[in-house]
């Protein structure tokens, strides 16, 4: 047989036989079991390109669902893109969809309750939903207790009684002061916002349970109020209250 590219002539036997044979057969062997190779390669490409496309679509509509709402946003995106980067490995980015956006719903009636709490009282809290929300997110890590940190920034919301910086330390305050007492977050809530009306006796209410104040710090509250200052004197009270708890919560 002559190659009609090189010009080269090759003879073979009819009934090849020995090594000949055996090489021949080899190498057609090793030829079909390439051509089948390639072939699967193209189906696990093909495969892998349609589940990345799969899992790009469910993070795209997340990202869609939770467009506006801020941190709920934010974390969406870290979610869809956590989905689209595993999705090609574990074949599972359906299903992280679908329990995100059962996250995305808890953290959309979050919001929502805190709209609510805010509304009742004029806003006199002086937040937004979402910066309730970032709250909840900072106590939560800080402590392990997000539901008892939404529990207490809801209640103090809807109270009316503290504000600003005012609130988020009482929230953390009487997260930290739960954990440690075991007593519920309603009541732990009301030890705190009993500071807004008379701070100074109500500081020493507290401090006769507690032992939370330094006498340098009751003298810094008293010349506070005896000058009119009350409310700095309540969230003097407050950050005083909310760094002494969580120290003791860690111990």
């Amino acid at each position: 047989m002559t190659d009609t590219t090189t010009g080269i002539t090759f003879f073979f036997k009819d009934q090849a036989s020995g090594p000949a044979k055996q090489a021949r057969d080899g190498i057609k062997a090793v030829g079909d079991a390439s051509d089948t190779t390639a072939a699967k390669i193209d189906n696990v490409s093909s495969a892998t390109a349609a589940l990345g496309s799969t899992s790009q679509k469910a993070a795209q509509s997340i990202q869609s669902l939770a467009a506006g709402h801020g941190a709920i946003a934010e974390n969406a995106a870290r979610a869809a893109l956590a989905i689209t980067s595993v999705s090609g490995v574990l074949g599972l980015g359906a299903a992280a969809a679908l329990l995100y956006v059962g996250a995305y719903a808890k953290g959309a009636s979050q919001i929502d309750s805190f709209n609510r709490s805010l509304t009742a009282t004029g806003n006199f809290a002086g937040f937004t939903a979402l910066g309730l929300s970032h709250l909840t997110s900072e106590i939560g890590a800080q402590t392990g207790a997000y539901r008892d940190a939404e529990q207490a920034l809801n209640k103090l919301a809807s109270g009316g009684k503290l504000a600003g910086d005012g609130l988020a330390n009482a929230a953390r305050s009487a997260v930290s002061l739960s954990q440690i007492t075991g007593e519920s977050i309603d009541k732990t809530v009301g030890e705190f916002e009993k500071l807004a009306d008379k701070p100074v006796k109500a500081a020493l209410e507290l401090n006769a349970s507690y032992h939370f104040l330094t006498l340098a710090v009751y003298d810094q509250i008293k010349a506070l109020q005896d000058q009119g200052k009350e409310q700095e004197a309540t969230d003097l009270i407050l950050d005083t209250s909310a760094k002494v708890f969580e120290d003791r919560r860690q111990k």
